[in-house]
This record gives structure tokens, C-alpha cells and sequence, in this order.
């Protein structure tokens, strides 16, 4: 089961890079000399360029990290940025697949010999506790399911991402706080209460975005010159994850930085409806939060029924 999620993992990330590299770009890869000259002709000869190119990266079916390392290096320098977050999405997957392994070993129970008088039924032993020609009784009480109740908080737990500029830290607490009254404490995940010291931002950000059905963009000049914002929208992006960018203030149209250039979320809030936010503030209302309210309902209804 683990190696069949590894192997998706690298088939899923072959598919997204192949979609964005372009000739030149794998040309440019090739030229930064990771590559011998008779593995750089393999790959300009493939019909798939791409796929070539991660032929020569594989160890065992998948992508070896040191290499991964070195290619994210090259994609920082020739300002590849969408492939870079995707590799970065695969390394955060590739370590939470075997942490998961790690931790099924770990957790795994060898059956025990009932005691004498017990309710006796056979289990199926994992194969490093089978005895050949034997067969172990144990007692089986299997944990009780924990039902799914609509519009409960374990139905709908950390669904809403909550993407916001830190130096809009303030307003960004308050919009959670007024959403979980609303849909309910826990529905909304938020870097700033969710992650402790010593945690891995990185990590975490990625791991709360796989798992979310919505990221809230909290939309101002901060968040548009925010690299960090910019990471979480692309990675949302990857994911297909919905989006609803919300208006703390009036910004410039198309999304631009303070110096001017074309903010690289504009492409991802292209067709996107903004809420206006601030319209609250100035009119004194709360026409715009319900609008929001009623947004998120709609986004988390198909999986997620809140009444």
C-alpha cells in the first residue's frame, strides 16, 4: 500500500511538472551541468522531455531527494517558480507518506493467546507474527465508529484555510472568530493559533492546505507583496482547492506589488468574485460577512452539509 501512494505521488508530480516545463526551460535545467552529456542528449531525444529528464533523477521508481534539492536550487535560479512549489509539495507528501508507515509499524499489535473461558473468534495475523501451520485465537473488539453528524464541528474540522498578510494579523483573527460563531469553533485553520513553537511552518501550511475544502484569501497590498501568500495560493492552486478571495481594503486591479509588477496571484483570482470586506467597515453593516457566511455554506455544502 505505502510503495502504491509513493508511486502516485511521483506519477501525480511527473504529470504537474510536465505541464508547466516548457522546452527551454528543461534546456536550461540541462545546461546548468547537473547532467552528463550523454543523459542531456537522452533527454532533448525523448519524444517526453519531462519524463526523461526524471528517468535520470529516479532511485527505485521515485524521485531521490538530494537530487530534488538540487533541481528546487536550479528552479530558484531560472525563476521557475510554479514547478519549484511543486516539488516542494512533493517532498512535504513523500515525507508525510512515510511518516505514516513509520507510525502504522510502530502502532501495529501482534495478536495475543486468549485467556482460558474467553469469547474466542480468528483473526488474520500480520505476516511477521504468522506461524506457519498455525492459527492464534484472540479476542477481537473492534473500536466503535465515531458517526459523522452534518453540521457538527468533526464534520467540517479545519475545512477553511485562513490566508492573510501577518501584518494583517489582527483583522485576520477577528474574520476567523466571527466565521467559527457562525460554522462553528474548529472550522477554520489558522497559522497563528494552529502552529506551536518549534513547528515546521512549511509543513504545516501545506499539510492544512491538502486537507482543506476552502482558502479565505484575505486580499490586501500586504498580502500581494507577500511571498509567503503567494506560496499558499499556488499550492491551493495545485491542490484544486476552492477559493474565496475577501477584500480587506481597495486594491489595485489586476492584483499588482507596490513596485508596480504583476502579482503572480492574479491568474489564480482571475474569474474569482471578490468580497468586498471593507464596505462593512465604512457603512457600519454586515452585508459583506454574510456574503461570506453564505459563500463558505455553498463551497463546503457537497462534502460538508452545514444547516
Amino acid at each position: 500500500m505505502a510503495k502504491r501512494e509513493l508511486d502516485k505521488n511521483f506519477n501525480r508530480t511527473l504529470i504537474e511538472v510536465g505541464s508547466e516545463l516548457t522546452m527551454r526551460n528543461i534546456t536550461d535545467l540541462i545546461n546548468r551541468a547537473r547532467f552528463a552529456s550523454a543523459q542531456a542528449e537522452g533527454i532533448m531525444g525523448s519524444d517526453n522531455k519531462a519524463a526523461a529528464l526524471f528517468d535520470e533523477l529516479q532511485i527505485g521508481g521515485l524521485l531521490s531527494m538530494t537530487d530534488v534539492d538540487w533541481l528546487i536550487e536550479d528552479l530558484d535560479f531560472l525563476k521557475l517558480r510554479n514547478v519549484r512549489n511543486i516539488l516542494e509539495l512533493y517532498k512535504l507528501r513523500n515525507q508525510l507518506l512515510v511518516e505514516k508507515v513509520i507510525e502504522e509499524r510502530e502502532t501495529e499489535e501482534i495478536p495475543q493467546p486468549a485467556p482460558p473461558g474467553a469469547n474466542l473468534s480468528v483473526v488474520k495475523q500480520p505476516i511477521s507474527a504468522v506461524t506457519p501451520g498455525k492459527v492464534t485465537a484472540v479476542i477481537q473488539t473492534p473500536p466503535e465508529p465515531i458517526p459523522a453528524t452534518p453540521g457538527k464541528v468533526n464534520d467540517r474540522k479545519h475545512k477553511i484555510f485562513i490566508s492573510f498578510s501577518f501584518k494583517d494579523e489582527e483583522k485576520a483573527s477577528e474574520i476567523r472568530d466571527r466565521i467559527e460563531k457562525r460554522l462553528g469553533a474548529g472550522s477554520c485553520w489558522i497559522c497563528t493559533t494552529e502552529l506551536k513553537g518549534g513547528d515546521n511552518m512549511d509543513k504545516g501550511i501545506a499539510v492544512a492546505i491538502d486537507k482543506a475544502t476552502v482558502l479565505v484569501s484575505l486580499v490586501s497590498q500586504n498580502y500581494t507583496n507577500s511571498p509567503g501568500c503567494e506560496r499558499e495560493v499556488e499550492l491551493a492552486r495545485q491542490q484544486r482547492t476552492k477559493f474565496l478571495p475577501v477584500l480587506l481594503e481597495r486594491v489595485e486591479f489586476p492584483l499588482t506589488k507596490f513596485d508596480g509588477g504583476a502579482s503572480p496571484m492574479r491568474m489564480a483570482f482571475a474569474q474569482l468574485i471578490y468580497v468586498p470586506l471593507y464596505r462593512d467597515e465604512e457603512g457600519g453593516g454586515s452585508e459583506e460577512f454574510e456574503a461570506i457566511i453564505e459563500a463558505l455554506k455553498e463551497m463546503l455544502s457537497p462534502v460538508d452539509p452545514i444547516h
